[in-house]
């Protein structure tokens, strides 16, 4: 039986429901992410790009924008205020 059904969801509903888990997924990801990065920053002397690959970042560039977007300063400035 078709999960919808199941649970007497409309599609609209449905819909609604897995994009509502989809965004919570993502939050949960990011404050992951958050929370890894800023423990590597605060507690190891890897470089920012070292620090980017371990939370799934491509490259430094990346980072430190998402870092900076996130957290309101570059990975650099964080590390030098909170390690």
């Amino acid at each position: 039986m078709r999960f919808r059904t199941r649970l007497r969801l409309s599609a609209t509903k449905t819909v609604a429901a897995v994009a509502l888990a989809a965004l919570l997924f993502g939050s949960a990801c990011s404050l992951v992410h958050k929370q890894v990065a800023t423990e590597k920053l605060r507690n190891t002397s890897l470089s920012l790009a070292r620090v980017g690959e371990a939370v799934g970042y491509s490259s430094e560039a990346a980072f430190s924008r998402a870092f900076k977007k996130s957290l309101g300063a570059a990975p650099a400035t964080w590390r030098q205020a909170n390690g």
